[in-house]
Order: C-alpha cells, then sequence, then structure tokens
C-alpha cells in the first residue's frame, strides 16, 4: 500500500469518525432539550388555557453573541448545539409536537412556532416557543 494510500483511507476514516460523533452530539442535545422543554410544557398550558388563552408561551431562550457565555448552557445551547439549530435541522419540532398530540385524535391538534422578540429598548434579541391550540380557521 502506498503512502497515498495509507493517508488517504486515514482521512476518510476520520471523517466518519468526526461524523459520527458530531451524529451522537446533536442526539444527545436534542434529548436534553426535548427533557428541559417538555419537563413543565403542559402545566404551563394548562396554566394559561384556565386564563382563557388560547396559545402559550413554553419557553424562552436569549440571542447571544458570545458563543462561550456560561449563561447559554442549558438554556440557548444544549451539549455544544444551539436550540436554533436543534428546531431548524434535527427533529425537536416533532418530538415536541408528538408529546403534545399524543392520543389526540381530532383534527385539532396543538401547533408550535417559534417567535423572534427584539426589545427595542435594549435591543437584546430572544426567541419564544409558542404552542397554540386555537382551531383553524376553514
Amino acid at each position: 500500500m502506498s503512502f497515498f494510500d495509507v493517508v488517504s483511507n486515514l482521512s476518510e476514516k476520520t471523517n466518519k469518525d468526526k461524523s459520527e460523533d458530531n451524529k451522537k452530539k446533536f442526539q444527545k442535545a436534542e434529548s436534553m432539550a426535548f427533557t428541559t422543554i417538555s419537563s413543565n410544557m403542559k402545566d404551563i398550558i394548562l396554566s394559561d388555557a384556565k386564563k382563557g388563552f388560547k396559545t402559550a408561551n413554553v419557553y424562552t431562550w436569549d440571542f447571544v453573541a458570545d458563543k462561550d457565555a456560561p449563561e447559554t448552557i442549558g438554556k440557548s445551547k444544549f451539549n455544544g448545539v444551539w436550540i436554533k439549530d436543534l428546531f431548524d435541522k434535527g427533529n425537536l419540532y416533532k418530538l415536541l409536537s408528538d408529546f403534545l398530540n399524543d392520543g389526540n385524535s381530532s383534527s385539532n391538534t396543538f401547533r408550535l412556532f417559534i417567535r423572534k422578540y427584539v426589545n427595542k429598548h435594549t435591543s437584546k434579541t430572544s426567541y419564544n416557543l409558542i404552542v397554540t391550540w386555537k382551531p383553524l380557521d376553514k
């Protein structure tokens, strides 16, 4: 085997290992975020429904410019993965939606969406995970 083949094989193996490690890291982050968000989500929804609302803000996180800031851990970032990436590139929407709609057979289901909020006084950006149970108008 030539030196070129040795280097090429080593590079391919390293890339496969990195890809597998990233996949495991992402799955663990998704699991951590799901556990954190879903832990009191139903209580928040019940509380807001008792107040007469048809939507509930079940989770809020801030945009943080400093990616290594300690306040991001467990709020905006899980296992080194940004929560927005878990929603955009992962299955977090589906996991939370399935959790809420488990056993629901009607056409009116819980729907989730993210709302970006910018405070005009401080210019601070935050995101809210909103759940709505208002029936869709047809």
